[in-house]
């Protein structure tokens, strides 16, 4: 198993949940991606924010943010997204959103199987799983009969293991508190999941999903500030 010693022992820590990351995205990908191995892992974990920007923006949101992976043509659909999300799909069809996380979630566990970025896996299952039932308990709470149907059903875990997580969210009562209680359960499930001084690729892997929530969260703050003024 290759092991990163040098690299993950020169990671500055991280800023705390709600203050500002000191690096760019370009600065984590260039801190990161000493190798095209270690590059496809960061930046697959990069690609879930910027897929959080491309369906904001189809949805009829105004955002002037940057993608970090995708380029502004692939987000504004004058290119096309990368062909592992959307193989196999006839020009003429658009994918729905869930398809979209579906396949980017398929991909993100086939990728740590090959790069042996075990925490992939892992990770694409707890989001899976943590989606899933954020939309079952949303659809009670707004009284519809049935469930949603579940996206990337064979990554998901019982629906029940996420009660605690899925409480929590839905005592918030208002939605930069909803959002906190997301952050705060992303960074558990990192924080259980790193591999410390295992000095494997999954380290780095936590590293950047970590950075990931550091960087959304202080957005998500400024953003919830900028809205109340």
């Amino acid at each position: 198993m290759q092991r990163f010693e040098y690299e993950i022992t020169a990671l500055p820590a991280l800023p705390a949940i709600g203050d500002a990351p000191f690096m760019s995205p370009r600065e984590l990908r260039d801190l990161l991606g000493h190798t095209a191995k270690v590059r496809r892992v960061v930046d697959v974990i990069l690609l879930a924010h910027d897929l959080d920007l491309f369906i904001s923006i189809h949805q009829g949101q105004q955002i002037e943010e940057t993608p970090f992976v995708l380029t502004p043509g692939q987000l504004s659909k004058e290119a096309p997204l990368p062909s592992f999300l959307t193989e196999g799909v006839p020009a003429a069809r658009e994918l729905s959103f869930d398809d979209l996380w579906q396949r980017y979630f398929r991909h993100v566990a086939s990728l740590g199987l090959v790069a042996k970025a075990h925490i992939l896996p892992a990770w694409a299952g707890f989001e899976v799983t943590l989606r899933n039932a954020l939309a079952e308990r949303r659809s009670r709470l707004a009284g519809h009969s049935f469930p949603p149907p579940l996206v990337a059903e064979e990554l998901c875990d019982h629906l029940g293991s996420m009660s605690k997580q899925t409480d929590a969210w839905a005592a918030a009562t208002d939605p930069l508190s909803a959002q906190q209680a997301l952050t705060s359960i992303r960074k558990t499930w990192i924080e259980q999941h790193r591999r410390w001084y295992s000095f494997a690729l999954d380290e780095i892997a936590a590293y950047a999903l970590e950075w990931l929530i550091v960087y959304q969260a202080h957005k998500c703050h400024g953003d919830q500030a900028e809205a109340s003024r």
